[in-house]
């Protein structure tokens, strides 16, 4: 018999918005019976990549940059300490909020301008980046840096003071940052782009850091993602992995255990965008969750084990699902309204 296990970071907030009476949530039938008739627990792990690792049996802070790299075809991933994302800081009073590049459409002649311009001005310094994809850069240095970074979806649409690296090289990095900032300010692709009415190029982030991950086996007999740091954890783990294409029906026709990650509610999270975020969720719940719904009336799944992403888990297996003398609670009983 089938097991699924969803993964869907954001599904329940956080979004302290929602203490507001007045704010309508998405009426999502499938949601409200799942979880009404589910077990619930709390999980080990509070954020997303360690969630990741939970569920693959990974017990170490891995090394986000260096799998990120590895997907990407760096081809000496493994010198990647740091993972660099080009973002813009949006001044806002009298701090400046970190905008990710999900808003910044940056096109791959752009990214090759501003990492040749920052390898030139770093050269001294033994700072290299390097890159093959517009959005996601690698920082390799001849000289190890002591950083202790957050990952930048728990920092994105907040004020970037509260989020800089700490560590015993802090301070340098600060003064690297600065040095980049003032480079990028000048620089003829953020010239075009502000004449053009777009976002600048202003920043950088740094962030990723951790020990090299090694995976022979995963409970998973298939994955289906298009999150590139899941997918190269099934990689390595020699996981089935669907295409990005494949429809959903095709996808719920797998055999044995499956991870579903769908992580398109993360962005509407990370900004406090509660109507966004309410779309996403209705249509996951239209598309994904309606389709799965069938395969559990028709006894496809022994069991559905479905992460939110910041500590909660609600299993729901055959036994409990047909429960009608359960009544279903609201949506909003569930929902994470911590900041």
């Amino acid at each position: 018999m089938n097991k699924l296990t969803l993964f869907i970071p954001g599904i329940l907030g956080p979004l302290p918005e929602l203490l507001d009476a007045n704010c309508e949530l998405p009426k999502c039938q499938i949601l409200e019976h799942w979880f009404s008739r589910a077990k619930s627990s709390r999980t080990k792990s509070h954020s997303y990549f360690a969630q990741l690792a939970e569920l693959f049996d990974i017990t170490h802070d891995f090394s986000v940059a260096q799998m990120s790299a590895y997907m990407d075809g760096c081809i000496d991933h493994q010198s990647c300490r740091f993972r660099i994302d080009p973002v813009h800081f949006k001044p806002d009073m009298d701090h400046a909020i970190l905008l990710d590049n999900q808003q910044l459409n940056i096109q791959p002649s752009e990214a090759e301008a501003l990492i040749e311009s920052f390898n030139q001005h770093f050269l001294e310094d033994g700072l290299k980046l390097v890159s093959t994809h517009q959005s996601r850069w690698y920082l390799t240095s001849d000289e190890p840096l002591s950083l202790k970074t957050i990952d930048i979806h728990d920092a994105v649409g907040r004020s970037v003071s509260h989020f800089l690296p700490k560590g015993e090289d802090e301070l340098i990095w600060r003064r690297f940052l600065n040095e980049a900032q003032m480079l990028f300010h000048n620089h003829p692709v953020n010239q075009a782009r502000e004449q053009s009415g777009q976002l600048t190029i202003n920043s950088l982030w740094v962030w990723g850091e951790g020990e090299t991950v090694e995976l022979t086996k995963c409970e998973f007999n298939w994955i289906y993602s298009r999150e590139i740091i899941s997918s190269g954890l099934a990689k390595l783990a020699s996981c089935k992995q669907l295409p990005m294409d494949t429809s959903v029906d095709d996808v719920l026709k797998q055999e044995g255990n499956g991870l579903l990650v769908l992580d398109e509610i993360m962005g509407p999270v990370s900004y406090g965008d509660v109507a966004a975020w309410a779309e996403s969720v209705m249509s996951i719940c239209q598309t994904w969750l309606a389709a799965i719904d069938i395969g559990l009336k028709q006894k496809q799944y022994q069991q559905i084990d479905i992460y939110t992403g910041e500590g909660r888990l609600f299993s729901v297996n055959r036994k409990t699902f047909f429960d009608f003398l359960r009544s279903n609670k609201s949506l909003k009983d569930y929902v994470n309204t911590c900041a």
